[in-house]
């Protein structure tokens, strides 16, 4: 092998890895909505806090109802179930 095959090698990299990004960029730019366009979007994460290192709280929405949850390693406990949506705690 000589010099010109190590230089047509490195410009057919630099070809593809190119297309490659391209690919990408025209993806994450024009893909969204147009590949789900069937989608159904019922259930939607509303706000995550952290309560330790390995426990979080999530407020969850599903439909027209809030779900409060401890989310941990080894469970899931429901706090509170159907929250209305935008409903002030009493």
């Amino acid at each position: 092998m000589d010099a010109t095959d190590y230089l047509r090698f490195v410009f057919a990299f630099i070809f593809v890895m190119s297309l490659m990004g391209l690919l990408a960029y025209v993806l994450r730019r024009y893909g969204k909505g147009r590949f789900n366009v069937a989608r159904n979007n019922r259930l939607s994460v509303i706000e995550v806090r952290a309560i330790d290192a390995r426990h979080r709280l999530a407020l969850v929405k599903c439909d027209e109802a809030e779900h409060l949850l401890v989310l941990g390693p080894d469970n899931q406990i429901v706090v509170q179930s159907n929250i209305k949506s935008g409903a002030t705690p009493s």
